[in-house]
């Protein structure tokens, strides 16, 4: 199934993307400038289960037990006795490998693969799970607060926690330890405006791409630019409401990255699909920013 959204409306645009900086930041909207938007083109769709309440997707490459490398998507999912992490082959049917039960005590977060460990947050529990690639659970580490989304620059875990805050933690592979580092901390912000409500987070060509809860924008945080979001990705009108569910749980989250092959992949909690998406701007189409699954003919 392929599709198509444009946003072709300036005036739309900075109307949509004013109302969440003003929802979602701790200061009103005095006067900014619009930021560039990027819209998408959905490329392919793939099965998604629907009872998952997604809350991390990350996408990697591993060697299978022929030594041949595959992809695999890694997903975690929230809600207490429905928390739990798992590993599988996306296409029309998931070809699950492994999975983990959370505690039923355990609201589940986003999750982030770091070398050959997975990192899993708790929303209220303050605890971040740590699984093997087998999704066996290998130890459980204090966390000082709330988790919400989660990535990593290939060092550091960098987390948020429903605020503007984005949060740097190093790791101690050998005895599975974090400590935070306060001095990297940074807040979101466009004009000196703080977005809040950061969730699922995805690390790409060293920009973070941050899902905005309740809202169907994608925002790409520079942590080299002390957090300035330099554009956002509107993501209106990607079909996903099942009817099944109360429309205000099935909100847009989820973002993997297939470095390999340039795709970047998008979910909601409680979606039936996930999609493969690419990106293009209308008003630059050489946007370098559009460089990670840019579509054909920009």
């Amino acid at each position: 199934m392929t599709f198509l959204h444009t946003s072709t409306i300036t005036a739309v645009r900075f109307v949509l993307f004013s109302c969440i900086i003003t929802t979602y930041s701790q200061n009103t909207l005095a006067a900014s400038v619009p930021i560039p938007s990027f819209n998408y083109k959905a490329l392919n769709t793939f099965f998604h289960d629907k009872n998952d309440y997604t809350q991390g997707l990350q996408y990697v490459y591993e060697l299978d037990r022929e030594g041949k490398e595959q992809g695999y998507m890694y997903e975690t999912t929230g809600r207490n006795g429905f928390a739990r992490l798992v590993k599988y082959r996306i296409g029309n049917n998931r070809d699950e490998i492994c999975e983990a039960k959370m505690p039923d005590e355990a609201f589940g977060e986003g999750m982030t693969v770091l070398g050959d460990k997975i990192y899993v947050l708790t929303y209220t529990e303050k605890k971040l799970y740590v699984y093997g690639k087998d999704c066996v659970k290998i130890k459980e580490i204090d966390y000082p607060y709330e988790g919400w989304g989660i990535t990593t620059d290939g060092t550091d875990l960098i987390t948020t926690d429903g605020s503007s805050t984005v949060r740097y933690f190093s790791v101690n592979d050998e005895t599975i330890t974090i400590t935070e580092n306060p001095s990297k901390a940074i807040n979101a912000k466009i004009n000196g405006i703080e977005v809040g409500k950061l969730n699922e987070l995805e690390m790409i060509n060293g920009k973070i791409y941050a899902n905005v809860w309740k809202t169907d924008m994608i925002v790409i945080i520079d942590p080299r630019d002390n957090g300035n979001i330099k554009r956002w990705i509107n993501m209106a009108g990607l079909p996903m409401y099942t009817g099944e569910i109360e429309r205000t749980n099935e909100v847009l989250n989820g973002i993997a990255y297939d470095a390999k092959e340039n795709r970047l992949f998008v979910t909601g909690k409680l979606w039936p699909n996930l999609f493969e998406i690419c990106l293009s701007n209308a008003t630059n189409p050489a946007d370098p920013e559009l460089l990670p699954a840019k579509c054909p003919g920009q």
